[in-house]
């Protein structure tokens, strides 16, 4: 179980890329996260960055290309991270990590993390650039760790890595939009989003990796009940000591 406070350091460990571009685009995640995508303008995210505003049309073009390149930039730093703390990582654990570190780094800016999921299910609704271009992005990562799985044995031949990495990135941003409506708490939601990677794959690996499969999503799954009785039984306490002290006001 990777603790929820490890979050703010989890996914920045390899620290943050330097330069104008890569100033302005930090500049941006903390305006989304204190304004949210719609408020944000050209002009006032150049002065906010310090630059010139046709500084930014001449690295970006607009603001939807500047938003799409800062989740590109958020994918960078999750698996430069990954890769700083073990680089002798296989691309099984890179790619399972990634599902973690993900969720540690959408924790560690949680106003930004609901900003940018509400931008891919809006952009999904309208079939906008913007959802097809993440997919794409982040698709072809987990895609090419998914293929040297495969050249290894790791993964069955008949299996699409391709379509198992669109099917990832889906779902993750799926348990993100639970966790931004409260469905998943925050301390569950790294152990939720290995537990759907780890059953995605399942049944696409060799007979080795599914038996440490199985093994890992018994674990995982049980460290998610202990939770849920947990968080029950604190609600139920809670209403039992109102009914106590509404009964003792009567």
């Amino acid at each position: 179980m990777i603790r929820v406070d490890e979050a703010a350091d989890g996914a920045r460990q390899a620290g943050e890329p330097t330069g104008k571009r890569a100033q302005i685009l930090r500049e941006l995640r903390r305006q989304i996260g204190l304004r949210g995508i719609e408020r944000i303008t050209m002009r006032n995210l150049a002065a906010e960055s310090g630059v010139a505003l046709a500084t930014l049309y001449n690295l970006f073009g607009s603001k939807e290309a500047m938003v799409v390149e800062a989740v590109r930039e958020t994918h960078r730093l999750v698996m430069g991270s990954m890769i700083q703390d073990d680089p002798a990582a296989g691309a099984f654990d890179q790619v399972i990590g990634y599902a973690c570190r993900s969720a540690q780094f959408i924790l560690s800016e949680p106003i930004y993390g609901k900003a940018m999921v509400y931008a891919y299910y809006a952009a999904k609704e309208s079939e906008n650039l913007f959802h097809r271009d993440l997919q794409d992005y982040i698709g072809a990562t987990l895609a090419n760790l998914l293929a040297e799985m495969q050249r290894l044995g790791e993964l069955r031949a008949w299996s699409s890595p391709l379509l198992i990495a669109r099917q990832m990135t889906e779902a993750l941003f799926g348990i993100a939009s639970q966790w931004s409506r409260q469905v998943i708490p925050d301390e569950a939601f790294i152990d939720t989003a290995l537990l759907t990677s780890l059953s995605l794959l399942h049944v696409h690996l060799n007979d080795r990796r599914r038996a440490q499969t199985e093994a890992r999503i018994r674990d995982v799954s049980q460290i998610l009940e202990a939770m849920s009785r947990a968080g029950s039984r604190a609600i139920g306490g809670g209403r039992g000591d109102a009914k106590r002290a509404v009964g003792d006001d009567g």
